[in-house]
């Protein structure tokens, strides 16, 4: 009886763990694929690309994971250019598709690959004219890397590919995330924009809301 009983305890104790476990996996799952977040930060050019102008940009972008590791995502920017005499807009609208995988308890990597639409505008700041406007298809790729410091804090590493016709950028960008409940989180970042012989260096904060 006494067997038993402790085989009885032995299975319940196992049972516990596993149940603590993945819902410990599916929170943090949730935490890196599950959310809606905002995005905002500035930076600025080297001197042959808009003279060496302040560029500024906000991003809108939705995760969703959908089955078996499969992901969703949308996202869309505006981007801004601020030389002396005129001001640039870039906006972008990316919908893409991807996969991640576990690497280990901590780290997984992700892939997405997206298609979408970019619009390019320049206006003089003076008499607000539309000096120049271009639209184009876009395509873009990401891969990336999560790593779960624990529960509340998150470190991605990530790399961003678009083709258009109006410009090509590959980018490189080092986040941080901390979720501070179960529902809001907010992170800092650095991202390295690379548009052939030119590029932009900028930071920025982020907003993160799980549902």
């Amino acid at each position: 009886m006494v067997r038993h009983n402790g085989l009885v305890l032995l299975v319940a104790l196992s049972g516990s763990g596993w149940a603590q476990q993945s819902d410990e996996q599916l929170t943090e799952s949730k935490q890196v694929y599950r959310h809606f977040s905002a995005v905002a930060g500035s930076g600025t050019t080297n001197k042959d690309w808009f003279n060496g102008a302040n560029a500024s940009f906000f991003e809108l972008r939705l995760s969703k994971p959908l089955f078996s590791g499969w992901l969703l995502d949308v996202d869309y920017s505006a981007q801004f250019f601020h030389p002396d005499d005129s001001t640039s807009r870039v906006d972008r609208l990316l919908f893409s598709g991807g996969y991640h995988y576990d690497l280990t308890a901590a780290l997984d990597v992700y892939l997405l690959y997206g298609i979408g639409a970019l619009r390019y505008e320049q206006t003089d700041n003076k008499t607000d004219k539309l000096l120049d406007s271009q639209s184009d298809m876009l395509q873009g790729a990401k891969l990336g890397f999560n790593y779960l410091i624990n529960r509340e804090m998150t470190l991605t590493l990530e790399g961003e590919f678009t083709r258009s016709d109006w410009v090509d950028e590959d980018n490189i960008k080092l986040a941080f995330n901390y979720q501070w409940n179960d529902v809001f989180g907010t992170g800092i970042f650095y991202k390295y924009r690379d548009a052939g012989k030119d590029y932009i260096n900028e930071g920025g904060i982020s907003a993160r809301v799980i549902y």
